[in-house]
């Protein structure tokens, strides 16, 4: 049970991490392309560089994004309530 607790831990930071990414792109109007030149890799290699960050990656994206680490596993909706569907990123209110 333990293990599992601390997969689905791992799972949603991991889902967590890739949308504040994602948001993050969109905002700074950046496109993976663009990320892959800032952090000096490959085009091709981005999407492998999210799917399966190691910490010096997570650094590196931090770094070419211009924001701390921190912000890459804020969850912005935590003290709100909303909740973000992590297929389509789509964002509800939850009313009371």
């Amino acid at each position: 049970m333990r293990f599992n607790n601390t997969l689905l831990y791992l799972h949603n930071n991991l889902l967590l991490y890739n949308m504040n990414i994602d948001r993050l792109l969109k905002e700074k109007g950046i496109t993976k392309a663009q990320l892959a030149e800032r952090m000096g890799i490959l085009p091709q290699n981005v999407n492998a560089n999210l799917k399966n960050p190691k910490e010096d990656t997570i650094r590196n994206i931090a770094a070419a994004l211009g924001v701390p680490i921190s912000v890459l596993f804020e969850d912005e909706d935590e003290a709100s309530n909303a909740i973000v569907c992590p297929k389509c990123g789509a964002r509800f209110e939850l009313k009371e």
